[in-house]
């Protein structure tokens, strides 16, 4: 995964740098066909890639040229298997070098596209308030936070009433998905989903956990962090929370 980042002040203009890595994309300064695309500490115009639509009939896909070099990525012989180089090739935005098209998968959202899933969900009071921490969010899935609560030592708690009760273990739990971000991604700009709502019923009061759908990333669900469980309806309507 890539974090891609437009410049300031520079049209279509962005970085696109490693997640794990923490790493940019880069390419040297030789304008030669086949000249490696690399992973470097940012610099300047090498590390500065224009991304557009393509201007064919076929809009679906992107090109990418260098900033500094007008280089287009490419994909060496447009090979499928994995370990196939990418590389600064020579064209123009109109050329039909299927090697040079890419296609984008967003795997993240901001916090107001968070907010829009928010208020489309049932399980929110009218009156529902919310405390931002971040402007831009990963969204992973369910099966990635089911393995960072198993890896978390939540399993091995009890419920303890007021010393480690429903609060405490959304907190604690909410923490322990930063911590495997902190541990898992070198790249800077972004936070990991993973909320805490408080909501009530007839019945009492609790708090819970809470993401957005990681298949359409319009929807949000709900996570018990007491047994590791996801929900699409908590069983309480949620009046304040935090991500």
């Amino acid at each position: 995964m890539w974090v891609i980042k437009s410049v300031s002040r520079e049209s279509d203009t962005y970085t696109i740098r490693n997640m794990v890595g923490g790493t940019y994309m880069s390419l040297t300064g030789s304008a030669t066909n086949g000249t490696a695309i690399v992973g470097s500490q940012q610099a300047g115009d090498n590390q500065k890639w224009i991304i557009k639509k393509g201007t064919r009939s076929d809009m679906t896909y992107s090109r990418i040229q260098n900033k500094g070099n007008r280089s287009f990525i490419d994909l060496a012989g447009g090979a499928g298997a994995n370990g196939t180089k990418v590389l600064g090739w020579q064209s123009t935005w109109d050329d039909s070098n299927t090697n040079q098209r890419w296609n984008f998968s967003s795997q993240s959202l901001t916090s107001a596209e968070v907010r829009t899933a928010l208020d489309a969900n049932p399980y929110l009071r009218s009156d529902f308030k919310s405390f931002v921490s971040d402007g831009m969010y990963l969204i992973l899935s369910q099966a990635r936070y089911q393995e960072i609560w198993r890896n978390s030592g939540l399993q091995s708690r009890r419920w303890r009433e007021e010393v480690f009760d429903c609060d405490d273990f959304s907190f604690v739990y909410k923490g322990e998905v930063g911590k495997w971000g902190d541990s898992q991604f070198k790249a800077t700009g972004f936070g990991i989903l993973c909320g805490i709502m408080f909501g009530s019923s007839k019945q009492g009061a609790h708090a819970y956990n809470w993401m957005v759908k990681s298949g359409n990333h319009a929807n949000i669900e709900f996570f018990e962090p007491q047994d590791n469980t996801f929900k699409d309806d908590p069983g309480y309507s949620a009046y304040f929370g935090v991500y």
